[in-house]
């Protein structure tokens, strides 16, 4: 089961990165918890999501707020149905135009072939600072490469 739940995860992984996110809908459990770090002022995405409308929720958040332009795993580390994954994600802020590069560490829960759950850490303050409205910003401080 092991493998398989490995499998599963690097598999989500390859269809995300090809925009695609069909499958993922297809192997979450009824049950299926998603959890995103950071302060619920800050990030439409922070908080704990249920089910395939949560996820659905989710996603359309992020979307609406950041573009995401690249999304690697770096290194899976499996323990069973549990995986930690460290991941690469390049994206631009729909309102401020700048972008953030950061590693972030994903963490799942694979039973019985199916996605229990998700949570995901990463650098917060990296995000509050290419989401901030800093209006009097020169060209040399506010880069929106």
């Amino acid at each position: 089961m092991s493998d398989a739940a490995l499998a599963l995860v690097q598999r989500l992984y390859h269809r995300y990165s090809e925009g695609s996110i069909d499958e993922f809908f297809a192997v979450i459990d009824p049950a299926f918890t998603l959890t995103s770090c950071g302060p619920a002022s800050l990030f439409a995405t922070a908080g704990t999501w249920c089910g395939a409308e949560g996820l659905r929720a989710y996603l359309g958040r992020l979307s609406e707020n950041w573009a995401i332009e690249e999304h690697t795993p770096l290194e899976f580390i499996q323990q069973g149905g549990r995986i930690a994954v460290r991941t690469r994600v390049r994206a631009r802020n729909h309102t401020t135009g700048r972008r953030v590069e950061l590693e972030k560490a994903d963490f799942w829960s694979v039973e019985g072939g199916r996605v229990r759950a998700y949570q995901e850490i990463f650098d917060t303050a990296s995000l509050v600072e290419a989401a901030a409205d800093r209006r009097s910003d020169s060209p040399a401080t506010a880069s929106t490469s």
